[in-house]
């Protein structure tokens, strides 16, 4: 088990050679199943080997459309983890981030916040709590109306989703449809990603 700078120690091998294969990755990386091949000798008894690990992201694409799915230009939003990550995402014509509208997120919970409307509409009403693991979005809480949908211009193996959130003209009240936290509840997703996230998650803290 790794250390909190990464580092493995053997200090009892015996002359030979051997192999080094990760079982287990650290939380929000990809385990990597290449053996490393390792041989103590008289000559070299102190062996030196370094392993890489790729984050385990999802593609993440926010849009932003008014009620009838027109794109908005002009909304802020901050997409925030647990964990200090913070990221300030400014919408330009087509209802994409300027900046960055798709961006590679690990695995976990987040919070998005929409600080500025576009004008004449209104801000959300609360932030949009949700899960993002192994390629799916999963809202926790939300008063405000959204859809959350694959690409699909992307190919099956592909690990890209899409959150496309809408606003609503100043004085309009919001209809909730398929894309709603209840019908994310009734469609039993929440649930079996959450459970899927807590035990990768207790998985890890056992390591520790």
């Amino acid at each position: 088990m790794t250390n909190q700078s990464g580092t493995l120690f053997w200090d009892d091998l015996e002359l030979g050679d051997y192999q080094v294969v990760e079982t287990k990755s650290p939380e929000g990386y990809k385990l990597n199943t290449t053996p490393i091949n390792v041989s103590i000798t008289e000559q070299e008894r102190l062996v030196s080997v370094t392993a890489t690990d790729q984050p385990d992201t999802t593609r993440f694409r926010l849009l932003k459309t008014d009620k009838d799915g027109k794109a908005l230009k002009g909304a802020q939003f901050r997409l925030e983890d647990k964990h200090g990550y913070s990221k300030e995402l400014l919408f330009n014509e087509q209802g994409e981030p300027v900046d960055n509208w798709v961006i590679d997120l690990p695995d976990g919970q987040y919070t998005l916040t929409e600080t500025k409307a576009p004008e004449g509409y209104a801000l959300l009403p609360e932030p949009i709590e949700f899960y993002l693991i192994d390629r799916q979005v999963v809202v926790t809480t939300s008063s405000g109306d959204f859809i959350v949908d694959k690409d699909p211009h992307s190919d099956k193996d592909s690990k890209e989703v899409k959150l496309i959130v809408k606003n609503y003209k100043q004085g309009e009240l919001p209809k909730f449809g398929q894309g709603g936290i209840l019908g994310m509840i009734i469609g039993g997703g929440l649930l079996t990603l959450i459970a899927a996230l807590s035990y990768r998650t207790l998985g890890r803290k056992e390591m520790d």
